[in-house]
């Protein structure tokens, strides 16, 4: 009975891990779009006058992309995960 839960885990684990890499795929260039766009949008003086706005794009921006590696990795730690679980 552990041999089958162990076996139905692992394809569950690996269905979920599947899936998170598509989602990455899927949204990468959605995301490489958004920073370009604020990338653009910190060097334009009418979209920011100000340092309050300059500072908080630049903020966003820069949450996005720790968020964004921060996913990306995730991909890869699952795996590992799923290697060392698997044997």
């Amino acid at each position: 009975i552990y041999r089958k839960l162990y076996n139905e885990y692992l394809k569950y684990a690996t269905l979920s891990l599947t899936g998170a890499q598509h989602d990455i795929e899927r949204h990468s260039p959605g995301v490489g779009s958004v920073l370009n766009l604020c990338e653009v949008l910190l060097h334009d003086s009418d979209a920011c006058p100000t340092d309050i706005e300059f500072n908080g794009l630049q903020t966003a921006m820069k949450n996005l992309e720790r968020r964004w590696r921060n996913i990306c990795q995730l991909a890869p730690a699952m795996r590992t995960r799923l290697v060392h679980v698997d044997g």
